[in-house]
C-alpha cells in the first residue's frame, strides 16, 4: 500500500470506537470515559459515514473513550537530555510548526480520509532540550498509555505532537489538546492527551 503525504511521506493511522466527556479541572483539562458506542453511533447520523466496497469511510475522524482519568497541564519532556523542559500549550502552540495530510485507517478496515495534522515536530524538541550521547530510547506517556521509539524513529519528520486536527484545535476526544502522531505506526501508538516525552539510554 502507498501511504503518500505531501510533505512527509508518512502516514498516521489508528482505531477508535467509542465518546468522551470533557471537563475542566483547576489544574488543567479533564478527561472521563463515557458510554461506549460504535464509530457508526457516533456519526452515522450526521451523515459522516458511509460504506463502500464493504469498508466504513467516516468524513470525520470518530473518537475513542477513555480508559482512566487523564489530567492535561503541560507537556514535560526529560530523561537523557541537557536540559527538561515543561510545556504548556500556548509554548507549544509557539513553536516551529509543521502538517500532514492523508487517510487513517484503522485496524479492522474502516478508513477516515483526508485529515490534516498539525504541530511540534517530535525532533525539534529532542534538539530543543539537546540529547545525551548516550540516548537510546524515546517514550511517549498519556495517563497509562505508552509508545516507545528508538531516536532514530522519534527523529523522522513525520512524527509530531499533534496540536490541531483539520485546522482546528485538537478536541479532547481525539486527544487534545496534544497526542502524539507516530508516523505510519497503528492504533494505541498515537499517544492521546501526551503528557511526558522521556528519553531513556
Amino acid at each position: 500500500m502507498d501511504f503518500g503525504w505531501p510533505l512527509f511521506s508518512a502516514q498516521g493511522m489508528f482505531r477508535t470506537r467509542f465518546a468522551a466527556i470533557v471537563s475542566r479541572a483547576a489544574s488543567g483539562r479533564t478527561m472521563e470515559s463515557a458510554t461506549t458506542r460504535s464509530a457508526a453511533d457516533e456519526v452515522g447520523d450526521t451523515g459522516d459515514h458511509t460504506c463502500m466496497d464493504n469498508q466504513d469511510t467516516y468524513e470525520r475522524l470518530p473518537v475513542m473513550p477513555a480508559e482512566a482519568l487523564v489530567v492535561w497541564s503541560s507537556l514535560e519532556v526529560n530523561g537523557s537530555v541537557d536540559r527538561s523542559l515543561d510545556l504548556s500549550l500556548k509554548e507549544l502552540s509557539m513553536l516551529p510548526q509543521s502538517e500532514f495530510t492523508g487517510d487513517f485507517e484503522c485496524n479492522d478496515g474502516w478508513i477516515s480520509p483526508g485529515q490534516k495534522w498539525e504541530g511540534v515536530p517530535v525532533r525539534h524538541l529532542l534538539e530543543r532540550a539537546g540529547l545525551a550521547r548516550s540516548a537510546r530510547n524515546v517514550e511517549f506517556n498519556g495517563g497509562t498509555h505508552c509508545q516507545v521509539l528508538t531516536v532514530e524513529e522519534a527523529m523522522d519528520p513525520a512524527v509530531m505532537v499533534a496540536l490541531r486536527l483539520n485546522s482546528e484545535p485538537l478536541p479532547a476526544d481525539n486527544g487534545g489538546p496534544c497526542r502524539l502522531m507516530a508516523g505510519r505506526r497503528k492504533g494505541p501508538a498515537h499517544v492521546k492527551w501526551l503528557q511526558t516525552i522521556r528519553v531513556t539510554e
